[in-house]
């Protein structure tokens, strides 16, 4: 497996995680913070809203491969969404 196929593997997964603590987070109350994602996800419901913008990433990602580093930042900054959405389930 080559670098860029576990870095994208790794922004794959990471999305998920997104996904499922961001839905979690919602379920219990809380608010989606991101304004564009809100937005989104008012007009296509939560879930359809969450899987087409992650959709709309990974396939730009494919389509326009970041350089390691870029990618790089881009998963660490979806980890400390992930981490922090996390840390807000009851």
């Amino acid at each position: 497996m080559s670098a860029d196929t576990g870095a994208l593997i790794l922004l794959a997964l990471l999305q998920v995680a997104d996904i499922v603590t961001t839905w979690k987070v919602l379920s219990q109350g809380g608010r989606e913070l991101n304004p564009v994602m809100a937005w989104v996800m008012d007009h296509l419901g939560v879930l359809p809203g969450m899987v087409a913008v992650k959709a709309v990433l990974i396939g730009t990602v494919v389509a326009f491969p970041p350089g390691m580093v870029a990618m790089g930042v881009l998963c660490a900054m979806y980890a400390v969404v992930a981490v922090r959405n996390a840390r807000q389930i009851k």
